[in-house]
């Protein structure tokens, strides 16, 4: 057996959507996490959510085994690091392009100037 004992559930953080003009998370199946109330963890800032509709999805067993309902947090600078990441992802995507792109007159230069 392996280490992870942690059964993937499809509840996972990342399958929750982030609705950034509602400030709020929409769950896999449509339901609402309303935001709920500030809080700090070891020296982080985070925003979290609670869901209150876990009593009447029929899927709360295998969401949480909170009582009061599965609650997502987000870190007070996620959004910036989800924006570093996107802009990482579609910069690596245009470093590939220009490598593409810029072989070629190299290439052509060498062997005009007879070092191919």
């Amino acid at each position: 057996m392996g280490m992870q004992n942690k059964v993937a559930s499809g509840f996972d953080k990342e399958n929750f959507e982030y609705d950034a003009i509602n400030d709020r998370y929409i769950c896999p199946l449509g339901y609402e996490l309303p935001f709920k109330w500030n809080g700090k963890q070891n020296g982080k800032e985070y925003r979290r959510y609670t869901c209150e509709a876990f009593d009447i999805c029929g899927q709360k067993e295998c969401c949480t085994s909170a009582k009061g309902g599965r609650a997502v947090t987000r870190l007070k600078d996620e959004e910036v690091i989800e924006q570093i990441t996107e802009n990482t992802r579609s910069q690596s995507n245009i470093y590939k392009q220009r490598a593409a792109i810029v072989e070629h007159p190299f290439g052509t230069m060498k062997r005009h100037l007879g070092c191919g």
